[in-house]
């Protein structure tokens, strides 16, 4: 069990070196003008890194798990800024392919509101029958 979880150190602890590595070349080659927010989440991820490595043992368990999960929140959130930028950069000369896209996406977010709430429901009444109707 002692080399798991030195492993386990080891490969936790690779993460913001490769990542270091990785927005050294992005500023190196000029590409975090290019790729604005995925340099960001690049950096993040090192400082999200920095945040929750120390606070990992017991006597900090509440700070550790507070910031972890703020850091999930914004990770998530790059994330999805990191795809949306993927997409305009592909899909750059085909302009009304990147209408399409971001339309869709806006109506996704915008029907939101209609459709969880019925699902919502829907997953209540199954509970409350006692699970699937066969």
């Amino acid at each position: 069990m002692r080399s798991y979880s030195q492993i386990a150190l080891y490969l936790w602890c690779a993460q913001p070196v490769l990542q270091s590595a990785v927005a050294v070349v992005l500023w190196r080659r000029k590409l975090h003008k290019l790729f604005p927010v995925f340099f960001a989440y690049v950096l993040a991820q090192i400082g999200i890194f920095a945040l929750t490595f120390p606070l990992r043992s017991a006597d900090n368990y509440e700070w550790f798990f507070y910031s972890y999960w703020a850091g999930a929140a914004v990770s998530a959130l790059l994330s999805f800024r990191v795809i949306h930028e993927i997409f305009l950069d592909v899909f750059r000369p085909y302009h009304m392919l990147k209408d399409l896209g971001l339309s869709g996406i806006a109506e996704t977010e915008a029907s939101r509101p209609f459709w969880d709430v019925p699902l919502e429901r829907l997953g209540a009444q199954a509970g409350r029958r006692g699970g699937r109707d066969d």
